[in-house]
C-alpha cells in the first residue's frame, strides 16, 4: 500500500491489522497516517512499529497521540522519536511520560523541548533523571523549571548545573532547593 492508501484506512481496518503488519509499515507508509488514525491505535500496535517508522512520525502525528498512548510506550519506543516530533508534544503529553521513559531521550531530543514542555515535566519524572540526563538540559530550560521542579532535583543532580544555569534561577526557584543534610550535631556534653 502506498501512503495515500494507508491514509484511507478506517479505524476498524486499522484495528484488524496484526502487530506483525504494523512492524512491516515503511517510513513512506507511516507518513500517510493521519494524526486521528494514529490516535485510534492501541499502544501494542504503536509499539510494533519498527524504529525507522517511529522515527519517521511527524510533529503533527506525534502531537495527535493521547497521553495514555505515550505513557504505554516502552523506553525504546520513546527514544526512537525524532527531535522535531518531540518538540511538538504538549506539556501534558510530555508530563504523561513515566519516570522510566524520560531518561530514554537523548541530548538532541531534550534540547528540542521548549520551555512550556519543560514546565510540564512532573516531579516524579525529574526525580528519575540521572546526572547525565540533567546535564542535557540547556540553561534556558532549567530557568523555566518551577520551584517545585527545582526542588525535585536531588543534590547530586543539582550539582551538575553550571554557574549560568544557577545564576538564571530566580528567588522563587532557589526557594525550592532543598539544602543537603548536614551531619548531626554532637549532643552537648554535660559539665564534669
Amino acid at each position: 500500500m502506498n501512503a495515500t492508501q494507508v491514509g484511507g484506512l478506517t479505524a476498524t481496518q486499522l484495528r484488524g491489522l496484526s502487530t506483525t503488519d504494523f512492524g512491516e509499515i515503511t517510513t513512506t507508509q507511516i507518513g500517510g497516517f493521519t494524526a486521528a488514525q494514529l490516535g485510534s491505535l492501541s499502544t501494542t500496535n504503536l509499539s510494533s512499529l519498527n524504529a525507522t517508522s517511529i522515527n519517521g512520525l511527524s510533529a503533527t502525528q506525534l502531537h495527535g497521540l493521547a497521553t495514555t498512548q505515550l505513557a504505554g510506550l516502552s523506553t525504546t519506543d520513546v527514544g526512537k522519536f525524532n527531535a522535531t516530533a518531540i518538540g511538538a508534544l504538549t506539556g501534558a503529553q510530555l508530563g504523561a511520560l513515566k519516570r522510566h521513559q524520560l531518561p530514554s531521550l537523548n541530548a538532541t531530543q531534550v534540547n528540542a523541548l521548549n520551555t512550556t514542555q519543560v514546565q510540564g515535566l512532573s516531579v516524579t519524572e525529574l526525580r528519575g533523571l540521572s546526572t547525565t540526563d540533567v546535564s542535557e538540559f540547556a540553561d534556558t530550560q532549567i530557568a523555566a523549571f518551577s520551584a517545585t521542579q527545582i526542588g525535585a532535583l536531588n543534590a547530586t543532580n543539582f550539582s551538575t548545573l553550571d554557574a549560568t544555569a544557577i545564576g538564571a534561577l530566580n528567588t522563587a526557584q532557589l526557594a525550592g532547593v532543598t539544602p543537603p543534610s548536614s551531619p548531626a550535631s554532637p549532643a552537648p556534653r554535660s559539665p564534669i
